[in-house]
């Protein structure tokens, strides 16, 4: 099984002493499984972990886009 790339990112490690359950179903649903939909990941891949934001959850993809949109205006 693939896993992402960029794990831990700023919200795992957040997450992780915060909310352990959240962690867990965001761990499942996208950091070992379907991390190419995750936001983070987008703009991680797209331009490097430090362009994301400690709030952009894994499913705000339209906010994934205006902020890579943005950076490449």
């Amino acid at each position: 099984m693939d896993t992402c790339e960029f794990q831990p990112c700023s919200l795992l490690i957040d997450l992780n002493e915060k909310r352990p359950a959240l962690l867990k179903k965001i761990k499942e649903k996208y950091c070992d499984s379907d991390f190419s939909a995750c936001a983070r990941y987008m703009v991680s891949k797209a331009l490097g972990p430090g362009h994301v934001s400690r709030y952009l959850f894994p499913g705000h993809v339209p906010e994934a886009c205006k902020i890579i949109d943005e950076f490449n205006e």
